[in-house]
C-alpha cells in the first residue's frame, strides 16, 4: 500500500514501491533493494537519491529539478519521507518474504531508537558541562 507524505509546501507525495521502482533504483543508483534491502543507504544524500528515483514520475509531472525537489525536503519533511520509504519497503516484502519485511521494520525501528538514545546521551553530557 502506498505511503503519503507532505513536503515543506504542503504538497502531497505518493510513495509506492514496486518491482519497477526498485529496479529503477538499482539501475540508476546501483542499490539493489529488491535483492538486498539491507543495502539501503544510511547517509541522507543517498536516501534523498532513492526518494528522487522512486518519485521521479511525480517530480517530472511537476516540472521540478533535482535541486527543486531537494529544496522541498526540510528536516521534518525528510524525516517523514524516510519513514514512509522504509515502511513502504517493508510493506513491499510483507507478502512475498515476510522475514525480510520483519527485518527491515525491526532494523529501522532499532535505528530510530538508537538515534533517540544518542540524542539523550549528548544532551546529558552537555547538561553536565559547566562553564565557570
Amino acid at each position: 500500500m502506498a505511503k503519503i507524505f507532505k513536503d515543506s509546501k504542503g504538497q502531497s507525495w505518493r510513495l509506492a514501491l514496486n518491482v519497477g521502482s526498485l529496479r529503477n533504483i538499482k539501475d540508476q543508483l546501483g542499490i539493489d533493494l529488491l535483492n538486498q534491502p539491507g543495502d539501503m543507504p544510511t547517509e541522507l544524500s543517498g536516501v534523498v537519491d532513492c526518494l528522487w528515483v522512486a518519485l521521479f514520475d511525480q517530480i517530472q509531472s511537476r516540472d521540478l529539478t533535482e535541486v527543486d525537489f531537494a529544496m522541498l525536503l526540510d528536516g521534518d519533511c525528510l524525516a517523514v519521507a524516510v519513514d514512509a520509504f522504509m515502511d513502504e519497503l517493508a510493506s513491499f516484502f510483507l507478502k512475498i518474504q515476510p522475514s525480510k519485511a520483519a527485518a527491515i521494520k525491526g532494523i529501522w525501528d532499532k535505528t530510530k531508537e538508537l538515534d533517540k538514545m544518542q540524542v539523550e546521551a549528548v544532551e546529558t553530557m552537555l547538561g553536565a558541562l559547566s562553564i565557570d
